[in-house]
């Protein structure tokens, strides 16, 4: 046995026994003395609000109090920014089909699909309510960009706009989510590149809804497919005495994996800043449309999963940046991982779960990490620790909104925020019949001290990953497409069998 596997056998037993007298003498008691009063405190708001509040629709459930304590109306650092290119489709005609997606109703109750996209949130008695928007006027969410009317618009152009999208506050009062048409841009590596594509841009809060409600909405614009069309995440399979088993030992295990997780995703290396260095000001750049088949070919070759590919293009990518930048490379460093979760509701909520994943920068050889990966990810198919995640994320949604803020999304763990996320199906015509030709979707790096956004959208044969990196690690954004175009470079040599990057 090696010191380091000594080291971690001792680590397991001393947490383990710490776990459980933390469960027994701090968690169990703790959760009755919070968690009963708060339910009664929460059930008494509700009661008011039904009596005495018209003016608040409801209070907000799922995961969405987590994300929605960001400041979204001074400079929001949860906003989701995403497009679909269409080839033919004109700005108007983009209109029409943005307007019915918003209006979308069940055929037989009548009723709205997503009344919040009408509504907006607001904190009231240490809780996130719904109110209705007043005098909703449907022309202020969705909005033409003036500057696409008069020239045509480069690639580089479209980025510079997403950047000023995901930083640009929320309005008061209104329901944070505008839908953005962009006429006569060209882009590379899609079909007809020399023809000008009209762009359907939308930028979100988190706090509204996640990515497959989102998703969702926009296939019911375009696709006019249902929600049991969006891609939903893949998990071993399990009886229901597995399931009601692998339940108790995530309920056992909580207070040892919390403990474990804050120990093992806790970086120190010098691009995992404090949070009062960081500028918030991030440098976007994404790669050219890169080919399924291209990961897959790798995934064949090496014998591991699709996902570990594109993450040890990204772990590869990293440390050869930060050998350019002159940085001391650290074993491994941490990504947080959105999860999405079985039983979506049909409606905007955020309903997942995350994981820390470890990314084997020190690793020199793409062959290391390849492996590394593929063993990480497959044992966090089988582990309890999402569930656990889960279960603690919906017990903190009955925390006060003021303990959410300054506790639970501080995110001084990892590094950075990694996303990958599958598209809509490519077996579809678009909208009225105008072919969806490119997609792309990329997030804010959420409150802490996480300085780097990763995110991953596939669609139609090929897929686009996009990083935003704060100026307070790499201080232009050449430096950010460099780390791009490392990635890239990192795919060509797992494919070729090239062992390292040339820096």
């Amino acid at each position: 046995m090696s010191s380091r596997q000594l080291c971690s056998l001792i680590i397991g037993i001393v947490l383990s026994a710490v776990s459980l007298v933390f469960f027994l003498c701090v968690l169990f008691p703790g959760v009755l003395l919070i968690f009963i009063p708060l339910s009664l405190w929460r059930f008494l708001l509700v009661g008011y609000v039904k009596l005495f509040r018209p003016d608040i629709v409801k209070i907000m459930g799922g995961k969405s109090p987590i994300l929605a304590s960001d400041n979204l109306h001074v400079r929001p650092l949860c906003t989701i920014v995403g497009f679909g290119a269409f080839d033919g489709c004109s700005v108007e005609q983009c209109k029409v089909f943005a307007k019915n997606s918003v209006y979308a109703s069940d055929p037989t109750t009548g009723k709205i699909h997503h009344p919040e996209a009408r509504m907006y949130y607001e904190e009231w008695m240490g809780y996130m309510w719904w109110k209705q928007e007043e005098n909703f006027d449907l022309s202020e969410h969705i909005v033409v960009w003036e500057e696409s009317e008069n020239k045509v618009l480069s690639e580089d152009d479209l980025i510079n706009i997403v950047e000023i999208l995901e930083e640009k506050p929320f309005a008061r009062g209104k329901s944070p989510w505008e839908c953005i048409l962009i006429g006569n841009v060209k882009l590379n590596g899609v079909m007809n590149p020399d023809i000008p594509k009209t762009i359907v841009m939308f930028r979100f809060h988190h706090g509204l809804a996640d990515g497959i409600a989102i998703l969702t909405v926009f296939m019911r614009a375009v696709f006019t497919d249902s929600f049991d069309k969006v891609a939903k995440p893949v998990y071993v399979e399990r009886s229901a005495f597995q399931k009601r088993m692998y339940e108790l030992g995530a309920a056992l295990q909580t207070p040892y994996h919390f403990l474990k997780q804050g120990i093992d995703a806790m970086d120190v290396n010098a691009w995992h800043l404090p949070e009062k260095q960081l500028t918030r000001k991030i440098h976007k750049a994404w790669s050219s449309r890169i080919p399924v088949s291209l990961i897959k070919e790798i995934k064949m070759k090496h014998k591991v999963g699709f996902t570990a590919v594109l993450f040890a293009a990204v772990s590869g990518a990293i440390r050869a940046m930060m050998i350019r930048c002159k940085v001391l490379v650290p074993h491994k460093i941490h990504a947080i991982l959105p999860l999405p979760w079985p039983g979506h509701p049909n409606k905007l909520i955020n309903h997942w779960s995350y994981g820390f994943m470890e990314l084997p920068v020190g690793a020199p050889d793409f062959n290391k990490r390849l492996n590394k990966l593929h063993t990480y990810i497959e044992n966090m198919k089988r582990s309890v620790i999402p569930a656990v995640n889960f279960a603690a994320l919906k017990f903190a949604n009955f925390l006060p909104t003021w303990i959410i803020r300054r506790i639970i999304v501080t995110n001084y763990l990892p590094t950075v925020i990694l996303s990958n996320f599958p598209g809509p199906p490519s077996d579809s015509e678009g909208v009225g019949g105008f072919p969806l030709v490119d997609n792309m979707f990329t997030g804010g790096p959420l409150n802490g001290s996480i300085g780097i956004s990763i995110t991953i959208l596939s669609y139609d044969g090929g897929l686009r990953i996009v990083a935003g990196v704060d100026s307070a690690i790499l201080q232009t954004k050449e430096m950010t497409k460099e780390l791009i175009s490392l990635i890239e470079q990192e795919l060509q040599n797992m494919r070729d069998g090239v062992s390292e990057l040339i820096v």
